[in-house]
């Protein structure tokens, strides 16, 4: 997981999982330290226990395509049983389907999350 450690000092009640790298540094950029990458779409079974490991809520922002959608479910169906989990689709935004986190204004991210940080 991209960021893992510093996700893990920050030590908070949530954390945002995103797809790529990009995302994490557009929200550092915007105070956020409390936020991972699992570099692609896919969630394998050990980013999954270092997830879990975090004892935090999980507030999962997929890419707007096909793939960040299916992210999305994917990452709530693995860890429902472990943590509460919360997936945010980005698409209720003017943002074009391949754009990610990262293409989004900070007024946006946080009208999408509705304060959590």
């Amino acid at each position: 997981l991209y960021n893992y450690h510093n996700c893990k000092k920050a030590n908070k009640k949530t954390v945002f999982v995103v797809e790529g790298f990009k995302s994490v540094w557009r929200l550092h950029e915007w105070g956020y330290e409390n936020v991972v990458a699992v570099m692609g779409s896919h969630l394998p079974d050990y980013q999954v226990k270092l997830l879990i490991a975090l004892d935090a809520k999980i507030v999962v922002i997929g890419d707007n395509d096909e793939s960040g959608k299916a992210f999305n479910q994917a990452v709530v169906n693995k860890l429902h049983y472990f943590c509460e989990v919360q997936k945010i689709d980005i698409s209720v935004t003017e943002c074009d389907p391949s754009d990610s986190v990262a293409e989004l204004s900070q007024k946006e991210f946080e009208e999408l999350i509705g304060g959590t940080k």
